[in-house]
């Protein structure tokens, strides 16, 4: 049942567009009548909810978008629906988390619907707290979660381009999840000039792809909606309407803003352009403020005061009273009268503000240049003299903002170790204040090469890998030798590879192993960077396995977690058992984050290699190691690792599940090469599945210039050319990159065998036959274990060889290898006489979706005149990886909401799953399932 609560609506609009806003109800609308625009407004309304995920309102500056989403509320509301109305603005921009942290502060009430939660995070997304980015997602994703499970929700989005990057990355993650109840993002968006970089387009390209974005656009009003507009405002005594109607309507073009702007012209100098007695711009502003102030000046200049402050606690009133000239006594008394007025309001941590952010702003404008310049060192040097604290830190480094100077050494400091305690949480907003910082250092300040190292770290955290490896490599210049020198390298080498330049990475780390006292740790990191691109790695391997154990524990496990890499990039896969197993041997002692990486490592590495059960139980433990923790570092590789394990073992569905909800995180954190390795996977399985439409449209990106990713990419695209029946295209791009020297050694066995199965379908058996004994000329160890299963399969249908078919299938059935197990009884029995063979294969095409595989066994079957094998449903009572997963973490005690973020899936996603895990274990709750797995039942 919905819940029938009051839906809250909090307004928080912030863009500074020079309109008081009243208050009406829940929602804040202009004064403004909103005249001509009930298509626009029922377009809007008709379009949110599903499909669409993001309904944008474009047009033109002025145009009436704001007043649009004013209208679409207050519907909204009135229909249900739980608006939460955050603004953008161009001087917020850089506070993270600004936009949704106002929004959500008027409704953190313990006493509202989720009132608790949402003061909990209010209190969270506050910089100056130190939360880290993993809390504060979570607690986002709890808060709206639950709000879904009431009503529908709408994130309405004043000037969307204005949002500060934090809030728009946080939003862009709530809409890849899905609840009870739908969440839409709602906002205007100007359509000219619109050119903006960095989290925003990604988004809109994401929704765009997805069918998830709906645009309206707002056109011109016409003339008689104008004219009611002009008709309704107040014109100066003896002003000749006609002639105000005439020319608001020649100059608007429409525009109700530009309509609003010629009547003030018209007020201020008439109708010929001489300026009207009493109408000049700034006393329109004093009389604003007369009308809104009704103050004495002592209140009148306090106010001013505490507007360029900010905030005003009982502890600054004496820098007030310097700032003012006032005495103690007066600005008391001022502040009393501001407060009675309610031109000053309480804030959640007793400070007090101006009520309203127009007001405030044209309070600062009334101050001048020279007496800000002055007001702002005497709230800097204030706020120096308290006891040094993040938050007075946090306000220092904004006040110092255009005033202070190079050398300021003070400056500098309290620019750093705000920068610091802002990158914790919010690394974009950390960013500007290192480069504020820098800026302020004279040539030859030692604290340089620190500022660069920071920044440059804040900037790979800030999704800017090439702008991280260019600062760190300017940090370099100045670094000796030693671990500092060691994670710059690692920083810049990170970078680089991120930002598609792994040649650059590896010529970089070359050189700096080359220098003596090289760690086992950088040593193995420089093998990991040479293996992605191909070049050699014996001896980098060799030296770093010398100086592994006189090296710290911690070191250690890194150190084994590269080389891991590198030899799995190498197809080096006979030494990665080895290596498994001592890292995992190391890791146990190590803290909970390098240990969950260390899992993460061996479980993706053990999926790309093909050992599914081991692979298995390797995500299982680390995933009730991520559920137990608040460890989210790993998350994305873990993820991936599930990806590669579920298509291994034909659970395409949950694969395609998790794919989907991570590949948005991916691409917005500017994980480019992990998220193109998903896009391929995900056209692997669609294009098997027969969805060729789908599969070309995930595979639309360019070509990665990471060496694997790109040979990936070329199989996956390969495959669906030629499921899709375009066998001469596949030949043509399989052709190219084997050419290509590239090409890693690893992708080339594989892309041979692809090779092999193309040309055995295209009935070229000889050629299929010569390719894949190629391909097996490595031996077991020098490739993957499904590749090695897949070349012996198809060199035994090349050649006919009943007994090595037969082989590749009982390997298949051991490693779980779903396709595979079809695809070798398919093809025994089209070498005659196994009828059985293709019946079972029918039934395995069917149960994995695999449409193309299924209607080739189905011709076969046709033609002996047998019956096709019909899924009854039911039978299968064996759980999947997936579903294994989900019920011991059941086991554990973690909820629905803890469990979908442990497995990367929706909640309704986990529901689906959970009923099907009871169905096959005949229990019926939780606490069923919980005694039945503790009594063995999975053991």
């Amino acid at each position: 049942m919905r819940d029938t609560r009051t839906p809250w609506c909090v307004q928080w609009t912030v863009a500074r567009k020079g309109l008081v806003v009243p208050d009406i109800g829940w929602c804040a609308v202009s004064g403004v009548p909103l005249l001509g625009r009930d298509g626009e407004v029922e377009r809007v309304v008709s379009a949110v909810g599903d499909p669409a995920r993001v309904i944008l309102v474009r047009g033109e500056a002025g145009i009436g978008k704001s007043r649009v989403l004013d209208v679409v509320c207050q519907r909204l509301v009135v229909g249900g629906w739980n608006v939460v109305r955050v603004g953008g603005d161009e001087l917020d921009r850089p506070v993270a988390y600004s936009g949704l942290r106002a929004a959500l502060a008027e409704y953190a009430d313990p006493a509202r619907e989720c009132g608790v939660l949402t003061a909990a995070l209010v209190n969270m997304l506050d910089v100056a707290a130190g939360v880290p980015v993993e809390s504060i997602v979570a607690v986002t994703r709890a808060l709206f979660g639950e709000l879904t499970e009431v009503s529908p929700v709408a994130l309405a989005v004043d000037d969307l381009e204005l949002l500060d990057a934090d809030t728009l990355a946080l939003v862009g993650g709530l809409l890849h999840r899905r609840g009870t109840y739908p969440l839409v993002l709602l906002g205007n968006l100007r359509s000219v000039s619109f050119s903006v970089a960095g989290e925003l387009p990604s988004l809109l390209d994401w929704a765009r792809v997805r069918g998830y974005l709906r645009e309206v656009e707002i056109g011109p009003l016409g003339e008689r909606a104008i004219r009611e507009l002009v008709a309704g405002a107040v014109l100066p005594a003896g002003a000749d309407a006609a002639a105000a109607i005439a020319m608001v309507a020649a100059d608007s073009g429409g525009n109700p803003l530009f309509a609003m702007q010629s009547l003030l012209e018209f007020a201020e100098f008439g109708i010929d352009g001489e300026p009207v007695p009493g109408m000049a711009v700034a006393d329109r502003r004093r009389a604003f403020l007369d009308r809104v102030l009704r103050v004495d000046h002592p209140a009148r200049l306090l106010s001013r005061a505490v507007a360029l402050m900010g905030r005003v606690t009982s502890t600054r009133m004496g820098v007030v009273s310097e700032m003012t000239g006032l005495s103690p006594t007066q600005a008391a008394q001022a502040f009393d009268v501001l407060v009675e007025r309610r031109i000053l309001v309480r804030g959640g941590g007793g400070d007090y503000r101006v009520a309203h952010h127009f007001l405030q702003d044209v309070l600062c404008g009334e101050i001048g240049p020279a007496q800000r310049w002055h007001w702002q060192r005497l709230v800097v040097e204030h706020l120096y003299s308290l006891p040094p604290s993040p938050e007075s830190d946090l306000e220092i480094a904004a006040a110092l903002h255009g005033i202070a100077e190079i050398g300021d050494d003070r400056a500098i400091e309290v620019l750093a170790r705000a920068a610091v305690q802002v990158g914790a949480t919010a690394p974009r907003a950390a960013v500007p204040l290192f480069e504020r910082a820098l800026a302020l250092t004279r040539d030859g300040d030692p604290r340089t090469g620190m500022l660069k190292s920071r920044l440059a770290g804040a900037l790979l955290l800030a999704a800017r890998p090439r702008d991280a490896a260019t600062a760190a490599r300017a940090a370099l210049e100045s670094v000796g030798s030693g671990d500092e020198r060691a994670r710059l390298v690692t920083l810049a080498v990170d970078a680089l590879v991120l930002a598609g330049e792994p040649d650059e990475a590896a010529d970089l780390i070359d050189a700096e192993v080359a220098l003596p006292g090289a760690s086992a740790r950088l040593l193995s990191k420089a093998a990991h960077v040479r293996a992605v691109t191909g070049r050699p790695v014996e001896e980098l391997v060799l030296a770093a396995e010398s100086g592994l154990a006189a090296a710290p524990v911690a070191e250690q496990v890194v150190a084994l977690g590269h080389l891991i890499r590198a030899r799995a990039l190498q197809s080096n896969f006979g030494a990665l058992p080895d290596l498994w197993g001592r890292l995992d041997s190391v890791s146990a002692t190590v803290s909970e984050s390098a240990r969950l990486g260390a899992l993460t490592v061996i479980g993706l590495t053990q999926a790309v290699a093909g050992d599914t059960a081991a692979a298995s139980a390797t995500i299982t433990r680390a995933q009730g190691l991520l559920a137990e923790s608040n460890v989210t570092l790993y998350r994305e590789d873990l993820a991936i690792a599930s990806v590669h394990n579920a298509l291994n073992r034909g659970d395409w569905s949950s694969a395609l599940s998790i794919a989907e909800e991570i590949s948005g995180e991916l691409r917005d954190g500017g994980q480019t090469a992990h998220h193109d390795m998903l896009a391929a996977l995900t056209v692997e399985i669609l294009a098997h599945r027969g969805e060729f439409a789908a599969a070309a449209r995930a595979g639309t990106g360019s070509l990665s210039t990471d060496p694997h990713v790109a040979a990936l990419q070329v199989w996956a695209s390969a495959g669906l050319r030629w499921l899709s029946g375009d066998v001469g295209g596949a030949r043509e791009i399989l052709a190219a990159q084997l050419d290509s020297g590239s090409t890693p050694l690893w992708h080339r066995a594989r892309l041979r065998v692809r090779q092999a199965v193309l040309e055995l379908d295209a009935g070229v058996a000889d050629q299929a036959a010569r390719i894949a004994a190629e391909a097996l000329g490595g031996g077991v160890r020098s490739m993957d274990h499904q590749t090695y299963i897949a070349a012996r399969l198809v060199h035994g249908r090349a050649v006919r060889d009943r007994a090595e078919v037969l082989e590749g299938i009982v390997l298949a059935d051991a490693g779980q290898f779903e396709l595979l197990r079809g695809q070798g009884r398919l093809w025994l029995g089209e070498l005659g006489g196994d009828s059985a063979a293709v019946v079972e294969a029918a039934r395995i095409f069917g149960s994995l979706g695999a449409a193309p595989w299924r209607r080739r066994a189905v011709v076969e079957l046709r033609h002996r005149g047998l019956s096709i094998p019909r899924d009854r449903g039911g039978a299968d009572t064996a759980l999947t990886e997936i579903e294994t997963q989900i019920a011991r973490l059941v086991q554990q005690g973690r909820r629905n909401r803890e469990i979908a973020e442990t497995v990367f899936l929706s909640v309704k996603t986990v529901e689906r799953y959970l009923t099907r895990v009871y169905e096959k274990t005949a229990t019926t709750s939780r606490f069923e399932l919980a005694r039945a797995l503790d009594g063995g039942l999975l053991d």
